[in-house]
């Protein structure tokens, strides 16, 4: 499998963005929706095109997709990892 494009060429939208950032920590299609003002449907709609952008198979490697890329980092992680906070 070849390595995804450089962040600048991956043709994401900010919401797109948006939206696989608030994957990255978790968050179901539904209570995306609910936190952005939009359908579960629009949420489902934005993450087939995030799979397809960053070729990946499933949710958690367009997660790590993400962070390859750089669209995902560190800081976007709502401090919800194990050992976080002890």
């Amino acid at each position: 499998m070849t390595a995804p494009a450089p962040a600048t060429c991956i043709d994401l939208t900010e919401r797109e963005k948006t939206v696989l950032r608030l994957v990255a920590n978790g968050h179901p299609n539904k209570a995306i929706g609910v936190r952005l003002g939009l359908s579960e449907h629009t949420i489902k709609h934005h993450i087939t095109h995030i799979l397809a952008s960053l070729q990946a198979r499933d949710r958690a490697h367009a997660v790590a997709r993400g962070f390859a890329v750089g669209i995902v980092t560190a800081a976007d992680i709502e401090g919800k990892l194990i050992g976080v906070g002890r």
